[in-house]
């Protein structure tokens, strides 16, 4: 599955981006069929909550900003 992606990001976004070849069709049917399962339904009125893990910004080598993960002491 890991070498499929690699294949379909690299057709995708350079080789045939309109015309998808048998083993992209694999792939997204595999990522298909694993969506099933994970489907699940609610109740109407449920709150929902967003985690996020904190992040920030620092100064790359190249003066670019590049995104880092904050770790907080418990």
């Amino acid at each position: 599955m890991y070498r499929d992606f690699h294949f379909f990001k690299r057709v995708t976004m350079g080789d045939r981006r309109y015309f998808r070849s048998e083993q992209s069709d694999r792939f997204l049917l595999a990522i298909l069929d694993g969506c099933a399962s994970r489907i699940l339904n609610m109740e109407k009125g449920n709150v929902l909550f967003r985690a996020q893990l904190g992040h920030d910004r620092r100064a790359g080598d190249l003066g670019n900003q590049i995104p880092f993960l904050i770790r907080r002491s418990e």
